[in-house]
């Protein structure tokens, strides 16, 4: 079977990064699942928006979604049970940069890529509230960089949903983003039996010169942060995990009190104490989507 070191960097990404529970590589649908009516429903009308949609209208070629749906593969797909969040990369990796059929040719694939892995995650996995869905190459022109920036935003605006991220990383930012915050995360990791993480233990032992396995110095974790969008860590932990985490042990230390509960349900309390706009905790009877539908 031929290993992939692309494949191999996402997965440890997701592992270490996004603290994935659960990571596999090659992910494909099988021919023998169904999906129901309910669950294509929100797909197959993002299909036909996409369709009819003037820039994007030649994605798709002459699939019809349900041959779409049917040929799903993602090279790396990732689980956060924590954060209720799955995500999907995509990664090419050509020494000589990436060229599906021309610079056009390649925007059209990277986008199919990145808009039927969302709908294989909503019809498959309907139980995770967040998706995120990326293609990521560390060499592609700046033609090609353009143009998926333009279709990703055209794209963005159709979605319209909050707990969809769809992203596209390269050069610069697929380094900056993906390998130095890996080899940045897994200094101390001893093991050494995934792929990618392996090859950096070898190159660390080189004394000539390291310049491979140091982060550059004057990219901060909050310029990172800035230019990908990722979420910020607290104590190594995602702010949704980290709140989560936090409210269990005020919890079990007996810290949150009858009134306190009742003002992290109060929407005015919230937004001056915490400058968000929804309640911080709601009764488990009440619907968890805000007013635009949002899950939060």
């Amino acid at each position: 079977m031929k290993i992939e070191v692309g494949e191999s960097l996402i997965a440890s990404y997701l592992n270490h990064v996004e603290q994935c529970r659960i990571v596999q590589t090659n992910w494909r649908v099988s021919g023998n699942w169904e999906f129901g009516n309910h669950d294509v429903l929100w797909s197959r009308q993002m299909f036909d928006k996409i369709k009819n949609n003037e820039l994007l209208s030649n994605i798709f070629k002459d699939n019809t979604f349900e041959q779409l749906v049917k040929q799903s593969e993602i090279d790396v797909l990732g689980i956060n049970t924590l954060e209720n969040t799955i995500y999907a990369y995509d990664i090419a990796f050509h020494s000589m940069g990436l060229n599906y059929k021309g610079n056009e040719g390649s925007c059209e694939v990277i986008v199919k890529k990145i808009v039927r892995a969302i709908f294989s995650l909503k019809i498959y996995f309907p139980e995770f509230e967040k998706i995120e869905s990326f293609f990521v190459t560390p060499k592609a022109n700046n033609k090609i960089d353009n143009l998926v920036k333009l279709y990703l935003s055209e794209l963005d605006n159709i979605l319209n949903d909050t707990n969809i991220k769809i992203g596209y990383l390269s050069n610069d930012d697929f380094f900056s983003s993906l390998v130095d915050s890996l080899i940045d995360i897994t200094k101390n990791e001893n093991d050494t039996s995934e792929l990618f993480l392996r090859a950096i233990k070898l190159m660390s032992l080189d004394k000539r010169a390291t310049p491979i396995t140091k982060t550059n110095n004057n990219s901060s974790s909050a310029q990172v942060v800035a230019r990908t969008g990722k979420k910020r860590m607290v104590n190594g932990m995602k702010i949704g995990q980290y709140v989560k985490n936090s409210m269990y042990e005020l919890f079990m230390k007996k810290k949150l009190d009858d009134s306190e509960l009742l003002n992290l349900q109060d929407l005015e309390y919230c937004r001056v104490k915490f400058r968000i706009g929804f309640p911080v905790l709601i009764k488990n009877t009440e619907s968890k989507k805000d007013s635009r539908g949002n899950n939060r």
